[in-house]
This record gives structure tokens, sequence and C-alpha cells, in this order.
């Protein structure tokens, strides 16, 4: 399992924004040197498509791969802004 975007969607849903500006560039770089990697588990990629269509069963398969049990009460959370939020 693999947890990015596709580029190409991403970047066609803003034709006037680059994938630098996006922040895609460096996320595929790092992707791209974790995956050469010797060292540890190679990184698990989830698609947002999968996700969105399958919660459930997409994080399922994503908990069996990283190791952690999976609770159903990953699937809701409360509505509204959380002090943990980014600027987003």
């Amino acid at each position: 399992e693999q947890i990015l975007n596709d580029a190409g969607a991403v970047s066609g849903a803003h034709d006037e924004v680059s994938l630098a500006e996006l922040g895609m560039a460096p996320l595929l770089e790092i992707y791209a040197f974790l995956e050469a990697s010797t060292q540890g588990p190679k990184p698990v990629v989830v698609d947002y498509e999968d996700l969105s269509r399958n919660p459930e069963g997409t994080l399922r398969a994503l908990c069996e791969a990283i190791g952690i049990p999976f609770k159903k009460a990953m699937l809701t959370w409360p509505q509204g802004p959380k002090d943990c939020d980014g600027l987003w």
C-alpha cells in the first residue's frame, strides 16, 4: 500500500499552479530516497482515491502494513477546528 496523491491528478486540478508550488516535488524526492534506502521498511503509500472509495478497507490494509491495530474510531472524528490543525 502507498499514501500519495497521483501527481498528475493533483496538478490537473490546479493547472495554474506547478507541482513545486503544490509541494509535490519535495514529497516525491523524499519518497524516492526512502524507497531506494536499504535500511528499514519500504515507505507505505495509500492512494487518496482508494481511501475515498473504501476508507475502512484502505485503513485496515495500512494498519496491517505498518503493524498497528485497526480501530473503527479511525473512521470518524468530531467536526470543527482542532488545536493540532495546521495553517490549512
